[in-house]
């Protein structure tokens, strides 16, 4: 019987060399090599054969889900040890990288390519005897700001890829941040003399920032941040047929049914901003006003009181507006919104729109600006 098997072998090989001649005698080199893999596959055999006949005889569907698992965990406890020693690397894996020194803050978008416009995000609540007072609006950003009387609050919203964000605050020592909490997703609240900021950012990936330049409690801002809202809504496009000489276009910013445009010359700037069923009160001066017409509608004017503009040179005060430092001219400007501009102010019931037109140009100039608003029908 042993002849036998020794036969049977042999005659097995003779079968298999017939069987295979044209692939041996095409092989580049007739010495065997087994795989990497397969190496493996023995050595685990060769260590634990009943473990690698168990994994063996699992469903395929089970053997990937469980190497699937084991990958999001590797990762996820990596991950989570670098979000817990690493504030940096926690707002990049967001989209947004932070940097707190004694300079200031800024917060750099970790998307390289503009990609998106921010919703028309706006503040739903507001503190007692706040006011509507500018917007400013960018393909990737919008900006609003309200005053009461004595101090400001600014909201805006910045898509990803907007680039960066800065305040600086290095003139303000001791400033302090901590950790606060807006609808659930982790907020950077800073206070100190300059007043208080916070930022945060949404499941979107928007950045919003609230700031304040008086000491508005963490509670107040984080009420705000509680109650912005998205206000989608079409705005008319007014155009001034009239201006002084000398004004051109500068901006036009448009969001949540609200436009505000400014032209300027040389030195000064024009201001007008309405909106149709306005969200919030218009910001005006204090003091005394006076009724004049624009188009037979009442409105209500607060006359300019241009002050003469000084520099500051070494702590002397120079008459002028413009001086020459160095090789290089520096001009001194008027603010559309400050005290001293005029400001018309009116309502238009027919249209349901609020207009609120300042600059530091005469009383006879503003109405006629008013008067040469008209639809642009393009």
């Amino acid at each position: 019987m042993h002849d036998f098997d020794k036969l049977l072998c042999t005659a097995l090989m003779d079968v298999n060399v017939t069987q295979f001649s044209a692939a041996i005698e095409s092989a580049e080199s007739t010495a065997f090599e087994h795989s990497v893999n397969y190496r493996k596959e023995q050595l685990r055999l060769l260590s634990h054969p009943f473990k690698w006949a168990k994994r063996r005889a699992a469903p395929v569907w089970k053997r990937i889900v469980r190497n699937v698992a084991c990958l999001v965990l590797i990762f996820s406890l990596s991950l989570g040890t670098l979000l817990a020693v690493s504030p940096a690397v926690r707002a990049g894996v967001l989209n947004w990288l932070r940097e707190f020194s004694s300079i200031g803050i800024l917060y750099q978008s970790t998307v390289l390519e503009e990609n998106s416009t921010p919703p028309h995000w706006c503040p739903a609540w507001l503190p007692d005897g706040f006011a509507f007072s500018a917007l400013s609006a960018s393909e990737t950003s919008v900006e609003w700001t309200f005053r009461s009387d004595k101090s400001r609050i600014g909201y805006a919203c910045y898509a990803p890829g907007h680039g960066a964000i800065a305040d600086s605050l290095g003139e303000y020592p001791g400033v302090v941040c901590t950790s606060a909490e807006v609808n659930g997703k982790r907020a950077d609240y800073y206070s100190g003399d300059f007043g208080s900021i916070l930022v945060w950012e949404d499941k979107a990936g928007n950045l919003h920032w609230i700031d304040s330049d008086a000491a508005e409690s963490e509670n107040t801002l984080l009420k705000i941040a509680e109650q912005i809202t998205i206000h989608d809504a079409d705005a008319p496009d007014y155009i001034a047929t009239w201006l002084p000489e000398g004004y051109e276009l500068l901006s036009r910013s448009e969001a949540a049914g609200t436009v505000q445009s400014k032209w300027k010359n040389e030195r000064k700037t024009v201001s007008l901003l309405y909106a149709q069923d306005p969200l919030y009160d218009f910001h005006l001066p204090a003091g005394e006003s006076k009724t004049v017409s624009v188009h037979g509608i009442d409105a209500q004017l607060w006359n300019s009181t241009p002050k003469e503009a000084t520099i500051s040179v070494s702590g002397e005060s120079v008459s002028g507006t413009s001086i020459v430092v160095g090789g290089v001219t520096i001009i001194t400007g008027t603010d559309a919104a400050s005290e001293e501009s005029g400001t018309l102010h009116w309502y238009d019931a027919e249209t349901g729109t609020e207009f609120l037109l300042q600059g530091s140009i005469d009383e006879n100039s503003l109405i006629q600006i008013a008067e040469s608003l008209s639809l642009n029908e393009d």
